[in-house]
Formats: structure tokens, sequence, C-alpha cells
């Protein structure tokens, strides 16, 4: 998945109990929205779980594999246009090879985007 210019980190914060903020700009011209959906662009579900999986990536500095998703709920649609900004508030647990991440993205309103649990693994 080719998501190269499609998000900017504006800000990124950790807390003291593994709490990673991170606010992203999205870039409502790119390609991926052509598609998703021509004259009502929405960022897709499954992006937004691979927008986790990077930051995630760089926080950890490891490349990372899905081992499992559970929780997912989306809860609004990203629609470029109106809110190009959102916020991932990311909990990591890191146990041996996996990281254990519970997410919650939000518009800058406090609006939820999304929930979910997700489980990498480090090794392939």
């Amino acid at each position: 998945m080719n998501l190269t210019n499609l998000y900017t980190i504006l800000e990124k914060e950790r807390s003291e109990d593994a709490i990673v903020t991170v606010k992203v700009q999205l870039n409502k011209n790119h390609q991926l929205f052509e598609g998703h959906f021509p004259g009502h662009h929405v960022l897709p579900g499954v992006v937004t779980l691979q927008i986790i999986k990077e930051l995630t990536e760089t926080e950890c500095n490891a490349t990372l594999f899905m081992y499992s998703a559970s929780n997912i709920k989306f809860l609004s649609i990203v629609d470029p246009a109106l809110n190009a900004m959102l916020i991932f508030n990311l909990q990591l647990q890191k146990e041996n090879d996996t990281i254990k991440v519970k997410n919650s993205t939000t518009f800058t309103d406090g609006t939820i985007v999304m929930k979910s649990t997700t489980v990498y693994s480090t090794k392939h």
C-alpha cells in the first residue's frame, strides 16, 4: 500500500503511562482519494489501520506484522476535505516479541473516529 505523502505528522507527545499521541494532517489531494470514493472522498478504514501500524513502527523503531485485531469500531466518516486533521492516541504495551496497541482516533474537536486493539509481532 503506497501511503507516501498521504499524511504529515504535526505533533507527537509521549506520556509516562506509555500513551503516544500523534496529530496528523491528511493530504486531501492524495491519489488514494480519487478511487475512494470519486466525488465523495473517504479515508478507508484499512488505511487508518495502516497509519496506526506505521506510527507504532516509528515509535518502536521496528518492522511490525499484524498478528491480530479486535474491537475495531469505525464511529465517524473521515472526509479529508472536511476533517483533514486526526489525533491518534496509542497506548502501547510491549511484551517479548509483541506490541499491543489500544487506539482511539479523534478529530481535533474530540469526536471519536475509531477505536481498535491490535497486536503486532516483530517476527514474521
